[in-house]
């Protein structure tokens, strides 16, 4: 008996000591019993390891799913959340920013209240182990559409589309401090634009730290950013810091299959402030989709209303949440 259980004593121990890069030594082990009852204890103990909890918190989940991911470069990883929201109303959409001088249009353009808004946001991994033996490079890449579906006489154009792409460098903590966890922090460099031409051409470049954190059932991140300088010929929103702010905090609950979420975005200078928040709150339908509702208010939405107060109630599905 003790030879049975020297193999998964051994893949217990690389596991523990040198995390689940190693534990590649005690597959092999594993796959050298030849007694088969012997190699499927062996097998079954390995699968007891990786399922056990990486940080014993609501992020596990999504923790293990993204160490399965990397070992696939053609993955695709949840980043924000992706949903699909069919039903949105607005109750100030802003239909000044088109009506300007040289708008070739004959006449000036009324945004209808209800259209579409949908997000997708997702990572690929890139490199593990990069550099640290607990880090990891991700490519990722959020877009979200605002979508007047609704508007026949304009032949129900998109009114708005942003476009992210960011390169993440993400490191696994799992460090206490008291009842709190410091799960994930991570250094990030993003481009944001609208892809339009003069005068509606918005864009900015950040640089950000992102800590995440997590408590029983609650997640939080908290989210500073620095905005790279860009010389006065090529800014099209010199005072968008003035309106998206320096920061973002997101909080998550999590109780069986409902989950509240809100992002909170403000500056941090007190004479301007702009301020941002969301509230949603989703719940599951069947395996594949979750039921959505979502609520926003305040300055920049999108980039195109970066510097324009709006509130909007929407419906609709999530495609993946926060966890």
């Amino acid at each position: 008996m003790q030879h049975v259980r020297t193999p998964a004593l051994f893949l217990t121990v690389c596991m523990i000591l040198f995390g689940h890069a190693q534990a590649d030594t005690a597959v092999s082990a594993c796959r050298q019993i030849t007694d088969t009852n012997q190699r499927l204890e062996c097998y079954d103990q390995m699968t007891i390891q990786v399922a056990a909890p990486i940080t014993d918190t609501v992020l596990d989940e999504r923790i293990k799913q993204e160490a399965a991911n990397m070992e696939n470069s053609f993955s695709l990883t949840a980043h924000h959340s992706s949903y699909l929201l069919p039903l949105t109303y607005a109750t100030n959409p802003n239909s000044d920013v088109f009506n300007f001088t040289d708008n070739p249009g004959p006449e000036e353009i009324d945004l209808e209240n209800l259209e579409v808004k949908f997000q997708i946001s997702f990572r690929v991994p890139i490199k593990n182990k990069f550099l640290f033996r607990n880090s990891e490079l991700w490519f990722g890449y959020t877009q979200l559409s605002l979508w007047q579906l609704y508007d026949s006489d304009n032949s129900a154009p998109f009114r708005e589309t942003n476009y992210e792409p960011e390169i993440i460098w993400s490191f696994l903590a799992n460090e206490s401090f008291g009842d709190l966890k410091l799960t994930h922090f991570s250094i990030a460099l993003s481009h944001q634009s609208n892809g339009r031409s003069e005068p509606l051409s918005r864009s900015w470049n950040r640089i950000y730290l992102n800590t995440i954190w997590a408590h029983k059932k609650w997640a939080f991140s908290f989210r500073p950013w620095y905005r790279i300088p860009e010389s006065k010929d090529d800014d099209d929103n010199p005072d968008i810091d003035n309106y998206m702010g320096h920061f973002d905090f997101r909080a998550a609950y999590k109780e069986d299959d409902h989950q509240f979420s809100t992002v909170i975005r403000s500056a941090i200078d007190e004479d301007n402030p702009h301020s941002f928040y969301e509230l949603g709150y989703s719940f599951s339908i069947n395996r594949k989709f979750r039921g959505y509702v979502q609520f926003v208010s305040g300055y920049g939405e999108s980039l195109l209303d970066y510097n324009h107060r709006n509130k909007r109630f929407s419906i609709g599905i999530m495609l993946n949440d926060w966890f």
